[in-house]
């Protein structure tokens, strides 16, 4: 094919007397104008530091630059650089590391390999691409590890893989949420993927807890992978980066209705009209040190007024934390009759906004919000057969958001009680 243009080129040279411009062709593929590098950790085993990933613009050639230190070398590499689309992974969104189209068997092992990729083989610059970099390697001890460049994205898997999309690229506008399924009080945890590109929810977690009663008030921290939950007033984690099971953190002072995290800390509704302060935030610090310790402020915030809305639920940006609610005017089960606001709490100044009508509905379960890993605001419209679709809504209005991906349908028959958010993907 090359050879092909540049007889193409050299004829038009030839041919061309009365024509004093040739135009190029463009072997940069639309990315000359993007930045040039960028470096970033190499880890082992999830939390061990073994070198560096380096990703670069080089002569119209992508450039990907494995550097393993401290005595680790790589016997295996595997890059995927192109559609986030064409990614090879399974249904439950893992890596098929095999399938990636770039990759080498080291022997002897190596410290440093290069993969160097025309641009021309990308994804036109206008769309950009995504880039995963995994390797298999030993460390000085002879143990083995798999290891994954740091990325600014997950897989969708319960792996701690990830991958890139920030580089050579515009922003990806498609989020992934996560919802949890109503157990009619069994005490079980059954967890939805919700893939706003398909707009299909598929359940990728079902494990039973040793309690009777709803799961509530779901907060993710996306450092740790931890999902914080509870049923009754006792706080349960689980990491979804691993197979082990839920474990207790520790007995909750309120009645939790809505949590959220922000920073390293979870923060829910205390909804226990015995508390000192009906309706206010509490704060739980969380400390992990061979078991879990935490400790709660319920000076955090002071009580939210008295609007008359019933909340269900809690989200948060890190700059707010917003609740939503019903008005309660038709019968406590059902919702068809009642008109839904949000609440805002501004964490700088302490101070809570005034009931703002929400344009969303809901029938078969109260509304549940979260805040998607692009910071927008997603809400849950529920009906009476229980099928869920999800919405973008602007929190300081509460008007729904046109998107692309509006009306995220996520299932039938069953209710989704409550959603927290996944990596944009």
């Amino acid at each position: 094919m090359k050879r092909f243009l540049l007889l193409i080129l050299a004829l038009v040279v030839l041919a061309g007397c009365s024509k004093q411009e040739i135009e190029e062709i463009d072997i940069w593929n639309g990315y000359q104008n993007y930045k040039t590098s960028m470096t970033v950790d190499l880890m082992a085993g999830q939390f061990i530091n073994i070198g560096t990933v380096k990703y670069e613009m080089v002569d119209a050639h992508f450039i990907a630059t494995y550097t393993l230190t401290g005595g680790w070398t790589m016997y295996e590499s595997h890059l995927y650089a192109g559609d986030y689309d064409g990614m090879p992974v399974n249904k439950p969104g893992a890596p098929k590391i095999g399938k990636f189209p770039f990759k080498e068997d080291h022997d002897p092992a190596v410290s440093v390999y290069t993969y160097s990729i025309p641009c021309a083989d990308l994804p036109p610059g206008e769309s950009g691409f995504v880039c995963a970099a995994h390797c298999a390697a030993t460390g000085p001890g002879g143990q083995g590890e798999t290891g994954w460049a740091a990325g600014n994205e997950t897989f969708s898997d319960k792996g701690w893989g990830t991958y890139t999309s920030d580089f050579y690229q515009q922003a990806l506008d498609i989020v992934v949420l996560y919802g949890i399924i109503d157990n009619n009080n069994s005490g079980t945890l059954t967890i939805i993927h919700i893939d706003a590109n398909t707009h299909i929810g598929e359940i990728i977690l079902a494990e039973s807890i040793a309690a009777n009663g709803t799961v509530d008030a779901a907060a993710y921290d996306p450092l740790t992978g931890d999902l914080f939950f509870v049923i009754g007033n006792t706080l349960y984690v689980i990491n979804m980066n691993d197979d082990s099971p839920a474990e207790v953190v520790g007995t909750l002072s309120g009645i939790a209705n809505g949590g959220a995290f922000i920073g390293t800390d979870y923060y829910y509704l205390d909804v226990d009209p015995n508390s000192p302060n009906y309706l206010e935030i509490i704060q739980v610090q969380l400390t992990y040190d061979n078991g879990w310790t935490m400790v709660e402020n319920t000076d955090y915030s002071s009580a939210m007024p008295n609007t008359g809305i019933d909340i269900s639920d809690i989200a948060s940006d890190g700059s707010y934390i917003y609740l939503i609610g019903t008005d309660d005017n038709g019968t406590p089960a059902d919702y068809s009759d009642d008109l839904i606001s949000l609440i805002n709490f501004n964490i700088s100044s302490g101070t809570w906004s005034g009931a703002i009508g929400a344009e969303i509905v809901a029938s078969g379960n109260p509304p549940q919000i979260a805040v998607g890993a692009d910071g927008n605001l997603y809400a849950t419209e529920v009906s009476d057969s229980g099928e869920t679709v999800i919405k973008m809504i602007d929190p300081f209005t509460g008007l729904v958001i046109p998107t692309d991906n509006d009306d995220i349908g996520v299932g039938d028959g069953e209710g989704v009680v409550d959603i927290f958010p996944g990596p944009v993907r």
